[in-house]
């Protein structure tokens, strides 16, 4: 799936459109990808903002993350995911992941549209290597540190 920002004489339909989602579904989900810049894929949840936040996931396939998204947004309203615990509940089999907080919300562009950034900020999820290591765990397959960076995305807060 790829996504493209519309031009300007359709943004403000798609913010729009936008809203409509949010109001009917309580959150949607963004996907961005430009094979131009080669850059890995990221997902984004846009309507989370009045909690304080949006979460973010980098380099996994769309559809992947996709779920992943959804999962947590759901995790979330039952109980609200903390920053730097890890947590399993996702997906079955488990699938082991960690909120870090990112250092801005560049590159959210609906999110930051349609909320004031100055209220909320961005929150990545972050997955593990082949051995379960989280990219900020000691040990963690650089490659999978890479896969979850973005270049149109700030980076999340601890290296």
């Amino acid at each position: 799936m790829r996504t493209r920002r519309p031009q300007r004489a359709d943004w403000a339909d798609y913010l729009s459109r936008a809203m409509v989602m949010i109001d009917r579904h309580g959150h949607l989900i963004q996907a961005v990808s430009d094979p131009k810049q080669h850059a890995h894929p990221f997902l984004y949840t846009v309507g989370l903002a009045p909690r304080g936040y949006e979460f973010v996931m980098v380099g996994l396939p769309v559809e992947v993350a996709h779920g992943i998204l959804n999962s947590l947004v759901a995790l979330d309203a039952e109980e609200p995911v903390v920053d730097d615990f890890p947590f399993t509940d996702l997906l079955e089999p488990p699938f082991r992941a960690v909120v870090e907080p990112m250092e801005s919300t560049v590159g959210l562009d609906i999110a930051e549209a349609l909320y004031d950034s100055s209220t909320w900020r961005a929150r990545q999820v972050l997955w593990p290597d082949q051995a379960g290591l989280l990219p900020t765990e000691d040990g963690c397959d650089q490659l999978y540190v890479d896969l979850q960076r973005s270049p149109r995305l700030a980076a999340w807060a601890r290296p």
